[in-house]
């Protein structure tokens, strides 16, 4: 299990992916006069989860994984609406109003 979540090298560790997603983050939102930390939504709650991995002691791990991996679900659920907000301004979708009208454009057989 610490393999899978805490290994800094393996490509596929939850660590290692967080680690990298936030660098990616960092780099697409850099602002080079900026000397201040993360400023987005979306690269704090990366930053957080993975110090909360970086940090765990090695014993604790396994009592409350269950818990842990729920937590870190949430995150990528929450880091994904983050991003959503801030890079994808969805517009309100539109309900054609001549909906109606057009069904009976429709030629059916026997019509002809």
């Amino acid at each position: 299990v610490e393999f899978m979540l805490l290994d800094r090298l393996f490509p596929r560790s939850v660590f290692y992916s967080l680690r990298l997603a936030e660098h990616n983050l960092d780099e697409l939102v850099r602002n080079r006069q900026s000397r201040i930390g993360a400023t987005a939504e979306a690269q704090r709650l990366l930053g957080q989860a993975r110090s909360e991995l970086e940090f765990v002691q090695p014993g604790v791990l396994l009592e409350s994984l269950e818990l842990r991996l729920a937590s870190l679900q949430r995150t990528c659920s929450d880091v994904g609406e983050a991003l959503s907000l801030q890079y994808f301004h969805v517009t309100p979708w539109v309900a054609w109003s001549d909906a109606g009208q057009r069904a009976q454009l429709v030629s059916r057989k026997g019509d002809v």
